[in-house]
């Protein structure tokens, strides 16, 4: 039988088997590509200079090797780095993540008709730009922006126009204090930067 005829069952010795219709996909054009050895018995994708199967113990010296694309690599890394670009997230009472904090926006304007306006268009004791969210290294601050009835951190009413730190677990309302009927409250919930 010759290798890679139609209808074989069987590998020739030294020759890579049969590739399944998601293997045999090319890579896609400028994609990271690998080189790869396919275990003839099981499978098993080893590396290219592997001499025998990990999985099944099968001997790999006369399998060629072949090129694989690398498909995870590159989004893990750009999830590595999405995670890593927040700061903190604001939680709503009721538990749902409502605004992200990232180290990219410096300084974002929250109210009814800026940032976060889906989460506070109904809290009417909220001005349509109440407040602004200041980013410095890894620290966040709020800073009350002249609105008229005020921002609270844990009850207590910031100095308007003068930055206040936050601290995991802060508990912000604007308008009113925490759960004030008409206020938008959130809790702060900073994420772990990697080192």
């Amino acid at each position: 039988m010759v290798s890679g005829a139609p209808g074989g069952t069987g590998a020739a010795s030294g020759a890579a088997p049969a590739a399944s219709p998601e293997d045999s996909r090319p890579p896609v054009s400028g994609a990271p590509v690998r080189m790869v050895k396919i275990c003839p018995n099981c499978g098993s994708e080893m590396t290219d200079i592997a001499k025998r199967c990990t999985n099944c113990g099968e001997d790999l010296r006369t399998v060629r090797p072949t090129e694989a694309a690398v498909r995870q690599a590159p989004s893990r890394k750009r999830e590595r780095k999405r995670q890593s670009q927040e700061l903190a997230v604001f939680m709503s009472p009721d538990g749902r993540e409502i605004f992200h904090v990232l180290a990219s926006s410096p300084v974002t304007v929250i109210g009814r008709e800026h940032d976060m306006s889906a989460y506070l268009e109904s809290c009417e004791y909220v001005s349509r730009r109440h407040a602004e969210i200041k980013t410095y290294s890894s620290q966040i601050v709020i800073n009350d922006v002249g609105s008229t009835n005020g921002t609270f951190v844990n009850d207590r009413k910031v100095e308007s126009l003068k930055d206040q730190p936050l601290r995991d677990g802060d508990r912000i309302s604007l308008g009113g204090t925490w759960n004030c009927q008409g206020a938008g409250c959130f809790t702060v919930k900073y994420i772990p930067q990697e080192t």
